[in-house]
């Protein structure tokens, strides 16, 4: 009987455009920390600025799911000028 509901709710056609509202918000709040957080010195855009470009970067290249980058992100590069970021796993 649960399983029947939670599939019939699924199923519902609302169920898709809450899904992808949820994937949007959490876009926009990546994109606002990023922006905070990253932006001064990567570019709002992440194309570089101060510091380089991160759309070709090699590491975010290869990145799954922020296992190269939250190290670098955490860690920072402190040899390159880059501090590191007291920020929490799901930022």
């Amino acid at each position: 009987m649960i399983i029947a509901s939670v599939l019939i709710l699924a199923a519902s056609p609302g169920s898709a455009a809450r899904a992808q509202s949820s994937s949007q918000k959490l876009i926009a709040q990546g994109e606002n920390q990023f922006k905070q957080s990253c932006g001064f010195c990567h570019g709002a855009d992440a194309t570089g600025a101060r510091g380089p470009d991160l759309v070709r970067s090699a590491t975010l290249a290869h990145d799954v799911n922020g296992n190269l980058i939250g190290e670098v992100i955490r860690n920072g590069r402190p040899d390159k000028g880059m501090p590191p970021l007291p920020l929490k796993a799901d930022q």
